[in-house]
């Protein structure tokens, strides 16, 4: 990513290098110039920031709009460089943009009297001589416009799911490359001893579905390496506790974490199911347990017997064979069900939804787990769960999906079934299996822990 930003700082340098002083020598003879807003026209960085409000996703998607705005009315045009960072392909849609926007410019023969600074819809009109005002709105316009369609077309078929705080740790580092200074390190909160973790925190939106997933796998993990005195426990980003030294967390709400929990180290990861992160942080944790002394282990609790546990899963929650649709449809579907069982109100069908649009629920091993926001707990009547079987397979942005399982928790009572996905749906292989061998019965006692 580095490379692609000291491209940008350095088109930055060319343009007030090169293209102000030529267009102050025309404007003194013409009375105007357009290469005053080859780089200044904020019409493709609007565009591009746009097209992330509309194709982006999680944090990237909500964070765009406002950068747009800071963008085209303050004209600081380097907020969108992490967005262009982000993925690279879509440097397209300004680039041709801005073409066309000057080829514009030149036919209705804009330009500017002086140079922009900074490059803000406010300057590039203040700029602009008498009878120029359409030539120059025409030109950031049509340049906004061209940039938004290429932009979200490359970023609806090309484009990935990044971390944005990754990205503007890469502009910071780049620009202070460009400047001569030493370039900061990549923020990964604090600095942890594996010898004195005592406690990790897997933390998700809502704390509800994938964060308690992946605290049961690695729980798992360390059980089966002997490492019995670390506590594994799962909350809502917003509700990390502050005695925990490791976070695991999604990697783009691990600037939300790094905020909530300072003291703890964090480890981002792309997917709560199978992360290979896990296998990372455990071998790291025994290695540090191997050279030196380690606390007792404590005492493992027994588990209770399966009569004790409530029934969560009900037979006629749990639907096969499903025709593959589109998430949305699949979220639809999950929640209506929820509804017609009592579990929530229909006012969870929109949180769910919205836990989509925020974060996707897809989460790796060819298994989503559809559930609210943690706003939308308060719709929850019941703690209750609906299982349906995609054999065709969903295609949920990046991931496949074949076994989608709903969730509405008020409590942990849901925890439970939840292991036994773990345990049954690790890799793809196994959740293909187990989808394409699946009868109710058998996932009803498999599910429910009654065998």
């Amino acid at each position: 990513l580095v490379e692609p930003a000291k491209v940008l700082f350095l088109n930055n340098a060319i343009n007030h290098g090169v293209f102000t002083p030529i267009g102050t020598e025309q404007a003194m003879e013409m009375g105007k110039s357009i290469l005053f807003m080859i780089e200044s026209n904020p019409g493709p960085g609007l565009g591009l920031l746009l097209a992330y409000c509309v194709a982006g996703k999680g944090e990237t998607r909500s964070s765009a709009g406002a950068a747009a705005i800071i963008q085209f009315v303050g004209g600081i045009h380097e907020i969108y460089f992490p967005y262009v960072l982000m993925n690279p392909i879509v440097i397209l849609g300004p680039m041709i943009g801005n073409i066309v926007g000057i080829f514009t410019l030149s036919a209705l023969g804009g330009g500017l009297a002086a140079a922009a600074s900074p490059g803000s819809i406010i300057a590039e009109m203040l700029m602009t001589p008498r009878g120029g005002y359409l030539a120059n709105i025409a030109g950031i316009g049509i340049a906004a416009v061209v940039s938004f369609l290429i932009s979200v077309f490359l970023l609806k078929f090309f484009g990935k799911d990044a971390s944005l705080e990754e990205a503007q740790a890469q502009v910071a580092a780049s620009k202070a490359a460009s400047k001569g200074q030493a370039v900061p390190a990549a923020s990964a909160g604090a600095s942890v001893s594996a010898k004195d973790v005592r406690k990790i925190v897997f933390a998700c939106d809502a704390g509800m579905g994938s964060s308690a997933m992946g605290a049961t796998m690695v729980r798992n993990k360390l059980k089966d390496a002997g490492i019995t005195d670390i506590e594994v426990i799962h909350f809502p980003v917003g509700e990390i506790p502050g005695d925990c030294q490791i976070v695991v967390t999604h990697h783009e709400l691990s600037g939300r974490a790094a905020q909530r929990a300072p003291q703890a180290r964090i480890i981002p990861i792309k997917n709560f199911m199978g992360a290979p992160e896990y296998n990372t942080l455990v071998q790291e944790l025994l290695d540090a347990r191997k050279g030196g002394s380690a606390p007792a282990p404590a005492a493992a609790e027994e588990a209770p017997a399966a009569a004790e546990h409530p029934i969560l899963l009900e037979k006629k929650n749990i639907v096969l064979n499903c025709k593959p649709v589109s998430p949305e449809e699949a979220i639809k579907a999950v929640g209506k069900r929820m509804v017609e069982s009592g579990y929530v109100e229909e006012s969870y069908i929109q949180g769910m939804l919205d836990r989509e649009a925020s974060f996707s629920v897809a989460i790796g091993s060819h298994v989503a787990i559809p559930h609210g926001t943690e706003e939308s707990r308060k719709a929850i009547k019941k703690t209750g769960l609906i299982v349906m079987t995609y054999p065709e397979g969903i295609q949920w942005g990046d991931e496949l999906v074949r076994l989608v399982v709903g969730i509405a928790s008020t409590g942990e009572d849901h925890l439970g079934i939840l292991g036994k996905i773990v345990e049954v749906a690790e890799t793809e292989e196994d959740t293909d299996k187990l989808v394409d061998d699946a009868t109710v019965d058998q996932l009803y006692k498999l599910l429910n822990g009654l065998e």
